[in-house]
């Protein structure tokens, strides 16, 4: 059953990012540094969410590319 869950979870993160997808593109945020604020948030709550689902720290070369990858995001 928990696979459900998984993807519903998925399904919803997914409609999360067509609306957001879909305000960009009918330029009602003239600015792309407000997407990136808002898609930031979203990820910040994705990510607090991490400690209760059990999902394990990085190890050894992980952390460098997390925190390139984070880095390149906003640009």
């Amino acid at each position: 059953m928990s696979w459900f869950l998984i993807a519903l979870i998925g399904y919803i993160s997914f409609a999360i990012v067509f609306i957001l997808d879909k305000v960009i593109v009918s330029d009602k945020l003239g600015k792309p540094i407000i997407y990136t604020f808002y898609s930031t948030i979203y990820m910040s709550a994705a990510m607090l969410a991490l400690p209760f689902v059990g999902a394990g720290l990085f190890q050894g070369i992980d952390w460098l590319w997390a925190v390139l990858s984070g880095i390149t995001f906003g640009f």
